[in-house]
This record gives structure tokens, sequence and C-alpha cells, in this order.
């Protein structure tokens, strides 16, 4: 791949658990349980965000160590805080 775009949990907004029930989609089985509002969402705290992230972003780099070209990696919907601890100063995300 070109560009790989990484994201963690973030609390759903009350209009996605509208259209959820909507579709007849099932509840959700799992939430974390230590989450830290950050913005406008509830997310894992910042500093595990970045360690999971940062882990990620260096397998990767390592994954393709020795290749042509090294993916673009990205984050979703993340804070200026988190790229920039991550390493990742832009906002070059596939979502749009």
């Amino acid at each position: 791949p070109t560009r790989i775009t990484l994201g963690t949990y973030r609390e759903m907004a009350r209009p996605l658990l509208t259209i959820a029930r909507k579709w007849g989609l099932a509840p959700m089985e799992w939430a974390p349980s230590s989450l830290s509002k950050d913005g406008s969402h509830y997310h894992f705290p910042h500093e595990k965000r970045t360690d999971i992230y940062g882990q990620i972003k260096q397998a990767i780099e390592h994954a393709w160590s020795g290749a042509e070209a090294t993916p673009i990696v990205a984050l979703c919907k993340e804070t200026k805080q988190v790229r920039s601890a991550v390493g990742i100063d832009h906002s070059h995300c596939n979502c749009g």
C-alpha cells in the first residue's frame, strides 16, 4: 500500500447509535473501561493512544525497511498533540 491509516476506539456519537438501531444492528458487546475526554469524544487516554500508534508505526517501518518506498502512515481523527507525539505531523487520513 502507499498509505496506511490507523485509528483507535473512539466513543460513538448519539446519531450513530440511532442509525445502528434503525438498521437493526446488534448493540456493541464491548466498551473500554478507562476513557478520557479529548476533543469532542471520549477516547483511550492520550498516552495509551500514542503508545499504540508508535508501536504500529515502528512495525510498519520495520516491515518495509529495505523496500523501495515505505507507506505513508496517517492517523484517523486524532488530535494534533497525539499526531505530534507519534511523529506524524500531517493530517493525511484516508477518511476524507
